[in-house]
């Protein structure tokens, strides 16, 4: 029985063929993520004052912070509030970076798990197929084998006994190539799978 051709894997795929897979694009955006709200934090220092008022003049709110703090409280101490909050915003950065680096370990350990998945996934499918061929090779001779024996039966060389036992070897043999052929197909979907869907 033939079996449909699998495509061939090609040869020399890039690694960054991974970034497709679910999983690393996941941790990646988690990745970026992080990163903006590190800025997010870093942003919560810099005071939210208007620089400007009427016809581009300069606003109140910056001329009292330019005075100094007290003269500013005494406006618009709620403007101001990021400049004074003591470590609160500091903690917030700090957690913001240590979020990020948690995020960036998550994602280095994501493409370190694609990278095995798919040396995984390589071997056993090169190793199926490997094995698929040689049963493929002793099927064949099998199979020329029982033609022989029924040649040999024929010209009244050799019993029927031979052909049969000729036939049962074939027989076998066949059975074991196409649970070869079943195991091969399975490894070339997971290698499909660990390579994000295809090549």
């Amino acid at each position: 029985m033939d079996q449909a051709h699998l495509t061939e894997v090609p040869v020399g795929l890039p690694s960054a063929i991974l970034e497709r897979r679910p999983d690393v694009r996941e941790s990646e955006e988690a990745l970026v993520a992080a990163n903006a709200n590190v800025g997010v934090a870093k942003a919560a220092y810099f005071p939210q004052i208007p620089l400007t008022a009427n016809v581009g003049s300069q606003s109140t709110a910056l001329t009292s912070f330019l005075q100094g703090p007290t003269a500013f409280w005494a406006i618009g101490a709620q403007l101001a509030q990021p400049i004074y909050a003591g470590g609160r915003i500091t903690s917030q950065y700090h957690l913001a970076w240590a979020q990020r680096d948690q995020a960036e370990l998550t994602y280095k350990q994501t493409v370190q798990q694609a990278l095995a998945d798919v040396s995984n996934a390589l071997v056993g499918y090169n190793q199926s197929r490997l094995f698929r061929i040689k049963l493929q090779e002793q099927t064949a001779t099998y199979k020329e084998t029982s033609r022989l024996a029924n040649v040999r039966f024929l010209a009244g060389v050799t019993s029927f006994l031979e052909v049969l036992t000729t036939q049962q070897q074939y027989f076998d043999s066949e059975l074991r190539l196409q649970q070869a052929w079943f195991a091969e197909m399975q490894n070339y979907v997971q290698l499909y799978q660990a390579l994000g869907g295809g090549w």
